[in-house]
């Protein structure tokens, strides 16, 4: 389960996430399927065994505004992260 933790403006937005429940282990897994996200996305660290995800938003590329993108790309990359976590569970079961 991912959550959001903190938003930090600079010359564009980053997004810190949290996952607490899935292992270290899959950083790699992860790291790579986040790469192919349309917007900027990676683990930037692995903190107590919790795994930082940072998404990167350019708001200037929108017609909404600042919030309002903000909030939406947030959802879809929850929804997007979900999916990631689920595949890689459905792969682990298979693999056994």
């Amino acid at each position: 389960m991912l959550e959001y933790i903190k938003i930090i403006k600079e010359n564009q937005y980053k997004l810190g996430f949290v996952d607490k429940n899935s292992p270290k282990e899959w950083k790699p897994i992860i790291n790579d399927k986040l790469s192919e996200y349309p917007e900027s996305a990676y683990i930037d660290s692995i903190i107590i065994d919790n795994i930082v995800v940072i998404l990167e938003l350019n708001p200037q590329s929108s017609d909404l505004d600042d919030i309002e993108y903000i909030e939406h790309e947030r959802k879809q990359f929850e929804e997007y992260y979900k999916h990631i976590i689920e595949n890689i569970k459905n792969l682990e079961f298979y693999d056994l």
